[in-house]
């Protein structure tokens, strides 16, 4: 038989035992807006991105928020190329285009932005599509 002690969870008793983060205080986030502490409001981005959910939710809500979408258009400079070559061409690519991934990556530069002000990848161009 369980009382109502083990079904009861005390939330004050929680405070007392986080160890607190240097993050957590307002005043340090203040202090870092106020010199402009590239380094620490990016930390300081990230450790409330892990670790608070509505600041998550955000992020990714305005990362995602654009849909990325892309178009392919035809243009014939030359009147002696073939049409199956031309549809040919247009197909693979689309093939590549598809294989990018494209709004996926976006998303994903987007939510990086976000979190620290800034990203850096390489792109490397395959027979697949583009890869970061």
């Amino acid at each position: 038989m369980r009382t109502l002690d083990d079904a009861t969870l005390d939330l004050g008793s929680l405070k007392q035992g986080m160890i607190r983060h240097p993050f957590a205080d307002k005043r340090a986030v203040l202090k870092a807006l106020m010199e402009k502490d590239l380094p620490t409001l990016r930390a300081i981005s990230n450790f409330y991105y892990n670790t608070n959910g509505i600041y998550e939710r955000v992020c990714n809500y305005y990362a995602f928020l654009y849909r990325y979408d892309w178009y392919v258009s035809v243009e014939q400079n030359d009147n002696t190329v073939k049409e199956e070559k031309i549809l040919k061409d247009f197909a693979k690519v689309l093939n590549v285009l598809d294989n990018t991934y494209i709004k996926k990556i976006c998303g994903e530069i987007a939510l990086n932005v976000m979190k620290n002000g800034c990203y850096y990848a390489y792109l490397i161009e395959d027979s697949e599509g583009l890869r970061l």
